[in-house]
């Protein structure tokens, strides 16, 4: 799923600038239990739909199937993980952080 937030990285969405907003001085505890396919899913439901056909044109067949799986588990995601999942996938990519290739 590191490929999903690389992938994602290089698509020109609001994501960048969604990714610096404010969030909660929590939101290292926020994510802090999330796997890493749940973040890449809470992040996938964010794009729009161009962004997210361009998103899963460059994955897998199986990693589809698992993103998708993901989705379907994640059910309602409030607003402050959403926000803490984009500040730190932000982050990952202003650092070039490892798991993103």
């Amino acid at each position: 799923m590191t490929e999903t937030l690389a992938t994602v990285s290089s698509i020109g969405t609001p994501l960048a600038a969604a990714a610096q907003a404010a969030v909660p001085e929590s939101a290292k505890e926020l994510t802090r239990g999330l796997s890493g396919r749940r973040k890449a899913a809470i992040l996938l439901l964010q794009l729009d739909r161009h962004a997210s056909a361009r998103v899963l044109a460059e994955m897998s067949d199986p990693e589809i199937e698992e993103l998708a799986t993901e989705i379907a588990r994640a059910g309602d995601v409030s607003a402050d993980v959403s926000a803490a999942v984009l500040k730190e996938f932000g982050m990952l990519q202003s650092t070039g952080g490892a798991g993103v290739r």
